[in-house]
């Protein structure tokens, strides 16, 4: 971590820049700052610089997506130094060029993405992730309190008897 003093950057702890909420920003909303010797990044909440941001805006109660969008990036923007983000795909490069194993694994999902597999088992994964959320909610909503009377117990069941999946015979909706 380098000093934004001695790098020609403003004070760590004066706020130039506020969220709408009033939080106080190091760094102008809408752009990353670097810093001009290591290519660090300043964390627009702390005020201090890091290779990569997306690991330390946690501790400010951020994912890297949240703070994007707080901070007014891009979805896309790289919270990373340049250098790091080289260095790690040189990384990447070698190992895959020196390991047949690692090209053996990947191999499979190369193969699945040329002939567009690959799009079809994530949406057939999204779809299931979806639907145990679903499922996961209406528990929730449908699971009587022990405090529950007799007959709110009752109008429950009423309720779950009207949300049952319809009889598969002679049902348009049944499995095939």
């Amino acid at each position: 971590m380098s000093d934004p003093i001695a790098h020609g950057h403003a004070h760590p702890h004066g706020h130039s820049w506020h969220l709408p909420d009033g939080t106080g920003l190091h760094a102008e909303p809408g752009r990353l700052t670097r810093d001009r010797q290591t290519g660090e990044l300043c964390c627009h909440v702390c005020g201090e610089y890091f290779t990569s941001l997306g690991g330390h805006v946690r501790v400010h109660g951020y994912s890297a997506e949240t703070y994007r969008a707080a901070m007014g990036l891009g979805r896309t923007t790289p919270l990373v130094a340049a250098g790091f983000s080289q260095t790690m795909g040189d990384r990447q490069r070698r190992r895959y060029q020196d390991s047949t194993a690692c090209r053996a694994v990947l191999a499979e999902g190369h193969e699945l993405a040329r002939r567009v597999e690959l799009n079809r088992l994530a949406r057939a994964a999204e779809s299931r992730r979806r639907a145990d959320d679903a499922a996961a909610r209406r528990t929730r909503r449908t699971r009587p309190s022990p405090h529950t009377s007799g007959t709110a117990m009752r109008q429950e069941r009423a309720w779950r008897s009207l949300r049952a999946p319809p009889d598969s015979a002679g049902s348009r909706y049944a499995r095939r």
